[in-house]
């Protein structure tokens, strides 16, 4: 009774063998693609963390540079609102080109900090889109 209950183990046995060796083929073959597709998601993991770190910074320039914006239009403005009264003299017309010249200089600089931002939130999106292909990889 017990020699034939066991007698079909030696053909499962081989059966289970072919199965296992056809699983470790697929596993060699897929691993060096599996590996690729980690170091990719790793990469644009860091790029991603680096594009946030990069996006903050700009947004904290441009608060920075908004400030100067508007003291310095705030400044400009004082000084041709302060012509228009009669007991207040006219400023001296250094101070106002002084004055003009740093509006110009905020507003150039916003505009770049403005840029800077809009580049800082862009390159998330494509180093996302990057990732995402890393993914459909795996």
């Amino acid at each position: 009774m017990f020699t034939a209950e066991f007698e079909d183990v030696p053909k499962n046995l081989r059966k289970l063998k072919k199965s296992y060796d056809l699983a470790g083929d697929a596993l060699a073959a897929y691993w060096p693609e599996l590996e690729k597709a980690q170091d990719d998601s790793k990469r644009a993991l860091g790029e991603g963390r680096e594009a946030r770190r990069d996006l903050a910074s700009a947004n904290t320039r441009l608060d920075t540079v908004n400030g100067w914006v508007d003291r310095a239009n705030k400044k400009a403005k004082e000084y041709e609102d302060s012509g228009k009264t009669k007991d207040v003299p006219p400023p001296e017309e250094k101070e106002v080109r002084a004055a003009t010249r740093n509006a110009t200089d905020a507003k150039n600089s916003k505009d770049v900090a403005q840029t800077a931002v809009g580049n800082a939130q862009s390159a998330p999106w494509m180093r996302r889109r990057r990732w995402r292909g890393c993914q459909e990889a795996a």
